[in-house]
Order: structure tokens, then sequence, then C-alpha cells
């Protein structure tokens, strides 16, 4: 894991945080239930969109790098396998 070792939500944003607080990087907007992967380089999360689940995205720790990963149907929350 790197420095930016934990994350909060607030008001469904999501952020990504240095250890001792300082360093916060906006991640998502109406994001939740998020997980980290395994290496600490990303975070999986559920994207609401007028406030129902819109998908499954993931995004680098700094930000970058967004992608849907699976659509709002028949998922459950978010979680990596071992080797991801």
């Amino acid at each position: 894991m790197t420095e930016q070792t934990d994350h909060y939500t607030l008001n469904d944003t999501l952020y990504v945080v240095n250890a001792d607080g300082a360093g916060a990087i906006r991640i998502a907007d109406d994001g939740t239930s998020p997980s980290w992967s395994p290496d600490g380089r990303k975070i999986a999360f559920v994207h609401y969109s007028s406030g129902n689940p819109s998908g499954v995205f993931i995004v680098k720790t700094d930000g970058t790098g967004r992608a849907q990963v699976a659509n709002s149907l028949g998922y459950s929350l978010p979680s990596w396998s071992p080797g991801s």
C-alpha cells in the first residue's frame, strides 16, 4: 500500500487521503462502497446517477483512469480477487 492508505466519502464524493489527513484527492462524485485493489493502486466503487446505482467503476488512486466495469444490473458491492 502507498502512503495514501485511506478513503472517505463526503456527500457521496469519494476522496483518497494521506495517512496524516493531508493531500486529499477527489476520485469520484456520486460514489459509494469503495473497495481497494489488492495492490493498492485502484479503487472500485458503485456510482450513483439520480439516486440510483448506475454501475461499478474503477479509478486509480490519483483520480485518473476511471472506467466502468459493470452495469447496474446483477452486481453486489465491489470486491477484488487476490490476483487482480
